[in-house]
């Protein structure tokens, strides 16, 4: 009787030790799984943020471009204005102060300019006495 125990048990412990082989295959693919979703999880949040992140840089970039295409066409005005003799006679008296012929040029000055001058030359004739 006891071959025969030993004979019924010996399918039981093949059964049972591939239940266990089974079991640590699963639990190895669940661990593999559980790793992988993790991966897709994050390569997903800085996918998004990475999105977000270049949506920002490209409305900056189309501000700019705005700008700049604005800028553009004040100088292209800028330089229309100074091909022509009259533009360039306005920037010689207004910027250069400059005079044309039979005329004399007089300059006012601000009360606030003048003060500030005055105080200059105070202090500096202060610091030659001393």
């Amino acid at each position: 009787m006891k071959s025969n125990t030993v004979l019924n048990n010996q399918p039981f412990k093949k059964a049972q030790k591939n239940r266990k082989e089974k079991h640590a295959l699963y639990s190895l693919l669940t661990f593999v799984l559980i790793i992988c979703l993790m991966q897709a999880t994050r390569s997903a949040f800085l996918n998004i943020q990475n999105f977000f992140s270049l949506n920002h840089k490209i409305s900056q970039l189309k501000q700019i471009h705005t700008k700049s295409l604005e800028e553009n066409q004040d100088l292209k005005s800028q330089i229309a204005e100074f091909k022509s003799m009259q533009g360039v006679e306005d920037v010689a008296r207004n910027e250069l102060k400059m005079a044309g012929k039979n005329e004399v040029l007089v300059l006012i000055r601000d009360d606030e300019a003048q003060t500030l001058d005055a105080n200059k030359k105070h202090k500096k004739t202060e610091k030659l006495k001393q």
